[in-house]
Protein backbone atom coordinates (compact mmCIF):
# COMPACT_ATOMS: atom_id res chain seq x y z
CA UNK A 1 0.00 0.00 0.00
CA UNK A 2 1.24 3.45 -0.88
CA UNK A 3 2.00 6.05 1.74
CA UNK A 4 -1.20 7.94 2.73
CA UNK A 5 0.49 11.23 1.76
CA UNK A 6 1.08 9.88 -1.77
CA UNK A 7 -2.51 8.72 -1.98
CA UNK A 8 -3.74 12.16 -0.83
CA UNK A 9 -1.56 13.89 -3.43
CA UNK A 10 -2.91 11.64 -6.19
CA UNK A 11 -6.47 12.58 -5.18
CA UNK A 12 -5.44 16.23 -5.29
CA UNK A 13 -3.93 15.80 -8.75
CA UNK A 14 -7.16 14.23 -9.99
CA UNK A 15 -9.22 17.05 -8.51
CA UNK A 16 -6.94 19.63 -10.12
CA UNK A 17 -7.16 17.95 -13.53
CA UNK A 18 -10.95 17.79 -13.40
CA UNK A 19 -11.43 21.31 -12.06
CA UNK A 20 -9.08 22.87 -14.61
CA UNK A 21 -10.54 20.86 -17.50
CA UNK A 22 -14.07 21.86 -16.45
CA UNK A 23 -13.26 25.56 -16.29
CA UNK A 24 -11.50 25.39 -19.65
CA UNK A 25 -14.52 23.57 -21.11
CA UNK A 26 -16.81 26.21 -19.64
CA UNK A 27 -14.89 28.95 -21.44
CA UNK A 28 -14.61 26.95 -24.65
CA UNK A 29 -18.34 26.17 -24.68
CA UNK A 30 -19.32 29.80 -25.18
CA UNK A 31 -20.28 30.86 -28.68
CA UNK A 32 -17.66 32.90 -30.50
CA UNK A 33 -19.65 36.09 -29.97
CA UNK A 34 -20.02 35.28 -26.26
CA UNK A 35 -16.37 34.52 -25.59
CA UNK A 36 -14.55 37.14 -23.56
CA UNK A 37 -11.93 38.96 -25.59
CA UNK A 38 -9.90 40.46 -22.78
CA UNK A 39 -6.33 39.28 -22.37
CA UNK A 40 -7.16 38.25 -18.82
CA UNK A 41 -9.91 35.87 -19.96
CA UNK A 42 -7.86 34.44 -22.82
CA UNK A 43 -4.85 33.81 -20.59
CA UNK A 44 -7.02 32.37 -17.81
CA UNK A 45 -8.72 29.96 -20.19
CA UNK A 46 -5.41 28.84 -21.69
CA UNK A 47 -3.90 28.43 -18.23
CA UNK A 48 -6.76 26.13 -17.22
CA UNK A 49 -5.93 23.94 -20.21
CA UNK A 50 -2.20 24.02 -19.49
CA UNK A 51 -2.72 23.03 -15.85
CA UNK A 52 -5.00 20.18 -16.92
CA UNK A 53 -2.18 18.60 -18.92
CA UNK A 54 0.54 19.43 -16.43
CA UNK A 55 -1.29 17.82 -13.50
CA UNK A 56 -2.49 14.84 -15.56
CA UNK A 57 1.07 14.05 -16.61
CA UNK A 58 2.13 13.75 -12.97
CA UNK A 59 -0.36 10.95 -12.38
CA UNK A 60 -0.25 9.25 -15.78
CA UNK A 61 3.04 9.94 -17.55
CA UNK A 62 5.83 10.54 -15.03
CA UNK A 63 6.45 6.89 -14.07
CA UNK A 64 9.49 7.66 -11.92
CA UNK A 65 7.40 10.26 -10.09
CA UNK A 66 6.03 9.27 -6.72
CA UNK A 67 2.45 10.20 -7.67
CA UNK A 68 2.13 8.00 -10.75
CA UNK A 69 -0.95 5.81 -10.46
CA UNK A 70 1.09 2.58 -10.78
CA UNK A 71 2.94 3.44 -7.57
CA UNK A 72 -0.28 4.02 -5.67
CA UNK A 73 -2.96 1.59 -6.81
CA UNK A 74 -2.51 -1.96 -5.58
CA UNK A 75 -4.36 -3.46 -8.58
CA UNK A 76 -2.47 -1.94 -11.52
CA UNK A 77 -3.48 -4.54 -14.11
CA UNK A 78 -7.19 -4.30 -13.36
CA UNK A 79 -7.01 -0.49 -13.32
CA UNK A 80 -5.37 -0.39 -16.73
CA UNK A 81 -7.91 -2.85 -18.15
CA UNK A 82 -10.84 -0.83 -16.72
CA UNK A 83 -9.44 2.43 -18.00
CA UNK A 84 -8.67 1.16 -21.50
CA UNK A 85 -12.12 -0.40 -21.73
CA UNK A 86 -13.84 2.82 -20.62
CA UNK A 87 -11.78 4.84 -23.09
CA UNK A 88 -12.47 2.27 -25.81
CA UNK A 89 -8.80 2.18 -26.65
CA UNK A 90 -5.78 -0.07 -26.28
CA UNK A 91 -2.47 0.31 -24.46
CA UNK A 92 -0.68 1.58 -27.58
CA UNK A 93 -3.23 4.33 -28.20
CA UNK A 94 -3.21 5.31 -24.54
CA UNK A 95 0.58 5.51 -24.62
CA UNK A 96 0.25 7.76 -27.67
CA UNK A 97 -2.15 10.01 -25.75
CA UNK A 98 0.25 10.17 -22.80
CA UNK A 99 3.12 11.02 -25.15
CA UNK A 100 1.07 13.81 -26.74
CA UNK A 101 0.39 15.26 -23.28
CA UNK A 102 4.09 15.00 -22.41
CA UNK A 103 5.00 16.67 -25.70
CA UNK A 104 2.55 19.51 -25.03
CA UNK A 105 3.90 19.87 -21.49
CA UNK A 106 7.55 19.75 -22.52
CA UNK A 107 7.43 21.79 -25.73
CA UNK A 108 4.57 24.23 -25.15
CA UNK A 109 4.66 24.78 -21.40
CA UNK A 110 8.22 24.19 -20.31
CA UNK A 111 10.14 25.50 -23.29
CA UNK A 112 7.64 27.54 -25.32
CA UNK A 113 9.03 26.13 -28.56
CA UNK A 114 7.82 27.85 -31.70
CA UNK A 115 5.36 25.92 -33.85
CA UNK A 116 2.97 26.88 -36.61
CA UNK A 117 0.32 25.08 -34.58
CA UNK A 118 0.48 23.06 -31.41
CA UNK A 119 -1.40 19.79 -31.18
CA UNK A 120 -3.72 19.85 -28.20
CA UNK A 121 -4.19 16.37 -26.73
CA UNK A 122 -7.63 14.74 -26.60
CA UNK A 123 -9.36 16.27 -23.60
CA UNK A 124 -12.22 13.74 -23.27
CA UNK A 125 -9.76 10.89 -22.68
CA UNK A 126 -7.87 13.00 -20.13
CA UNK A 127 -11.08 13.68 -18.22
CA UNK A 128 -12.36 10.10 -18.34
CA UNK A 129 -9.03 8.52 -17.35
CA UNK A 130 -8.85 10.91 -14.40
CA UNK A 131 -12.36 10.05 -13.23
CA UNK A 132 -11.52 6.36 -13.43
CA UNK A 133 -8.33 6.92 -11.44
CA UNK A 134 -10.25 8.84 -8.76
CA UNK A 135 -12.87 6.10 -8.52
CA UNK A 136 -10.11 3.49 -8.28
CA UNK A 137 -8.39 5.44 -5.53
CA UNK A 138 -11.66 5.44 -3.60
CA UNK A 139 -12.31 1.73 -4.02
CA UNK A 140 -8.75 0.42 -3.65
CA UNK A 141 -7.02 2.88 -1.31
CA UNK A 142 -9.60 4.83 0.66
CA UNK A 143 -8.00 7.76 2.53
CA UNK A 144 -10.01 10.30 0.49
CA UNK A 145 -9.10 13.70 1.92
CA UNK A 146 -11.78 16.10 3.07
CA UNK A 147 -13.77 17.54 1.59
CA UNK A 148 -14.71 14.33 -0.19
CA UNK A 149 -15.89 14.64 -3.75
CA UNK A 150 -19.48 13.80 -4.64
CA UNK A 151 -20.11 10.20 -5.67
CA UNK A 152 -21.07 11.09 -9.25
CA UNK A 153 -17.89 12.69 -10.56
CA UNK A 154 -19.25 13.09 -14.09
CA UNK A 155 -22.25 15.11 -12.89
CA UNK A 156 -19.98 17.15 -10.64
CA UNK A 157 -17.65 17.77 -13.58
CA UNK A 158 -20.59 19.08 -15.63
CA UNK A 159 -21.59 21.40 -12.79
CA UNK A 160 -18.04 22.78 -12.76
CA UNK A 161 -18.22 23.28 -16.54
CA UNK A 162 -21.37 25.31 -15.92
CA UNK A 163 -19.55 27.37 -13.26
CA UNK A 164 -16.72 28.06 -15.70
CA UNK A 165 -19.18 29.03 -18.44
CA UNK A 166 -21.00 31.38 -16.07
CA UNK A 167 -17.81 33.14 -14.99
CA UNK A 168 -16.36 33.43 -18.49
CA UNK A 169 -19.71 34.70 -19.79
CA UNK A 170 -19.59 37.38 -17.11
CA UNK A 171 -16.09 38.31 -18.30
CA UNK A 172 -17.40 38.77 -21.83
CA UNK A 173 -19.49 41.65 -20.54
CA UNK A 174 -16.36 43.40 -19.26
CA UNK A 175 -14.56 45.61 -21.74
CA UNK A 176 -11.28 44.07 -22.93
Amino acid sequence: MADPAQIRKCYELCRAVLRNAAYYRGAASLSTSGKPKSQFAIVASNNFLDMTFLEWSKAFWARPGKHHWAKILPETTSFMERMLSALETDATEFESLAKSVAHYRDKELAHADVYEAIDIPELDAIIESTIILYESLRSECGHEPAPTAPTDLRATFQLEVDVGRLHFAALSKVAG
